[in-house]
C-alpha cells in the first residue's frame, strides 16, 4: 500500500480495478476538481455500471463520475 497515493496511483487503481470486473474499451481515468471521472466505452449499460461500482471501492476515491458511452450493436 502506498503510504500517500498521488492521484495518478489512485487513477491507476480504479483503471486495474474496472479492468477486472468490467469489459471498457480505451478507459482511461481523470482527476477534475477532486472527482474522479471514468472515460471510455462500455460494451453494455451493465457493464458501465458495473465499471463505477468497481471504481467507488478503490481507497482513496470519495467522488467517481462516469462519462462511459456505451456501444450499441
Amino acid at each position: 500500500m502506498i503510504p500517500n497515493p498521488t492521484i495518478d496511483d489512485i487513477c491507476r487503481k480504479i483503471e486495474t480495478s474496472v479492468q477486472r470486473v468490467a469489459s471498457i474499451t480505451e478507459l482511461r481515468c481523470t482527476n477534475e476538481d477532486g472527482k474522479f471521472v471514468l472515460h471510455g466505452r462500455a460494451s453494455s449499460r451493465e457493464e458501465a455500471l458495473l465499471a463505477g461500482v468497481a471504481a467507488r471501492l478503490v481507497p482513496g476515491v470519495q467522488t467517481i463520475s462516469s462519462e462511459l458511452k456505451v456501444s450499441r450493436s
